[in-house]
């Protein structure tokens, strides 16, 4: 037992989990038991935004409390800075044992940015031209194209491997916890992340159970023309509505794996740790659009893509079963583990501290603006968004004409108000909100310069990369058997 009050944290950090797919969020068909009781046992944040809808990005500044444009962190390709404090440094401050199991993503020499320990390398390449975990005949199914929705069915990959590895040492070094000191502990899993691949029982259930996803007929037609050259970019055109609901019925077997994961590392904490003086945060970096509106994956701000799960679980929470309907964003997490853990505050953060919501001691602000911002190697996808209560307006760099949606009247985000004239002011003060995080044009040329820097580094890495990345997880043969089930 800790003989501190400091309490034990683990984080559960998911990727590209959709808010809605869960039982505990209103999801009659998806199976999360054992998120369902974290949220019953504790608080749900009904609202919760990442700051950027791309792996990379969301995870750099959810550890530095930073919006990306203060840390230039845009794309999968970019690199936290080594000298830029994270909150995990400052947990460590604080008396914490600090270990990272499996995926966070990291990009470059750096795979710490805090963590002490790192029971499980990552599944995706450390360094840029490096290799990362051979996927097989999955291959190529990771990305955002119109192919990877077609490739989509029952079967198991390597990443379903990789997951079940990280939750084994997780859970083992968990039993194992000497307690001699408060442990903080972030268990990175790649689900349900596409490949859109799920055991065979789980796909046959999913895939007779799931209603089709909410996709009006003509919605393209009238769509932003941001959005229309999302389609054209990702090759939406080639799927079919046989495809969509193949890699739904995957995606949602891929989130109850994720569920059985948390199951089994609950087990490890109540049997190595003091569940009592333990907090259990589920998360992830961003969603999943899994057919909406006829989109898949994120990189664009529609609720599927920029909204996530979010819940807090255990020591020193209110009463348990509450759901808080206040917008949050994960630049949140920064500053409240660091006051939960009792550790020194970072230098400059952009996120409130959740901790009075989570003790019930403080009134819900409807009215609080999130942020979230969008870079990517193509200009055309530079986009940035603000939540006002009912209110949501996106801007898009290249392109005059902004976004709105009642996210009240309309949550689908199928009838878009931008171009209405009644609105303008609202835009405007919409758009206020928005400029002390983000220039587009400022950011457009980052991009500029740091694709011609990575695109130097991944030549680099094609030759040296190999004997020099670390911290990938060693793939065995029976793991790199990929197969689709017949």
């Amino acid at each position: 037992m800790t003989d501190t009050k400091q309490p034990n944290i683990i984080f559960i950090l998911s990727d590209q989990h959709n808010r809605a797919v869960l039982g505990g969020a209103g999801d009659t068909v998806a199976r999360t038991p054992n998120l369902d009781r974290l949220a019953a046992n504790g608080v749900l944040f009904e609202n919760a935004y990442c700051s950027s809808p791309l792996c990379v990005p969301s995870r750099t500044s959810l550890l530095a409390g930073l919006h990306v444009t203060a840390i230039d962190c845009y794309s999968n390709e970019t690199a936290l800075r080594s000298d830029r404090a994270t909150f995990v440094h400052a947990l460590g401050v604080a008396g914490y044992e600090t270990v990272l199991a499996g995926r966070m993503h990291f990009v470059g020499p750096d795979q710490s940015h805090g963590f002490a320990v790192r029971l499980t390398g990552d599944i995706t390449p450390t360094l840029l031209g490096g290799r990362g975990v051979p996927y097989g005949t999955m291959g190529g199914l990771t990305g955002q194209r119109g192919s990877i929705v077609k490739r989509s069915g029952p079967g198991r990959t390597s990443l379903n491997a990789y997951d079940e590895a990280v939750t084994q040492a997780a859970c083992d070094y968990i039993r194992a916890y000497p307690n001699d000191k408060p442990l903080f502990m972030t268990i990175g899993h790649y689900a349900p992340h596409c490949p859109y691949v799920c055991p065979p029982g789980l796909f046959d259930y999913y895939y007779k159970n799931l209603p089709p996803p909410s996709a009006p007929e003509g919605f393209l037609h009238s769509a932003h023309p941001a959005v229309k050259d999302w389609f054209d970019i990702r090759e939406m055109h080639v799927v079919e509505p046989e495809d969509v609901k193949r890699a739904r019925a995957a995606y949602y077997g891929l989130v109850e794996l994720v569920d059985g994961y948390t199951g089994e590392i609950l087990q490890a904490v109540e049997a190595g740790l003091d569940p009592q003086n333990t907090l259990v945060v589920y998360a992830s970096d961003h969603g999943d659009m899994i057919g909406h509106n006829g989109l898949f994956w994120k990189s664009n701000m529609y609720e599927g893509s920029v909204g996530v799960p979010l819940i807090f679980s255990g020591a020193g929470l209110a009463t348990g079963g509450r759901r808080v309907r206040q917008p949050v964003s994960l630049l949140d997490l920064a500053p409240t583990l660091i006051e939960i853990a009792g550790g020194p505050p970072l230098p400059d953060m952009h996120g409130e501290n959740l901790l009075p919501l989570l003790r019930g001691a403080a009134v819900e602000n409807w009215e609080r603006p999130i942020v979230s911002l969008l870079a990517s190697r193509a200009r055309r996808s530079h986009c940035a968004m603000v939540r006002r209560g009912e209110w949501k307006m996106v801007e898009h760099v290249e392109y005059p004409e902004r976004q709105l949606f009642n996210l009240t009247a309309d949550p689908a985000e199928q009838n878009d108000l931008g171009p209405a004239p009644e609105y303008a002011a609202l835009i405007e003060s919409l758009a206020g909100e928005l400029r002390p995080f983000w220039d587009g044009a400022r950011v457009s040329e980052i991009c500029r310069l740091q694709l011609e820097h990575t695109e130097l580094l991944r030549q680099w890495g094609a030759r040296y990369a190999e004997r020099l990345s670390p911290d990938v997880w060693p793939l065995n043969d029976i793991d790199a058997n990929n197969y689709f089930a017949e």
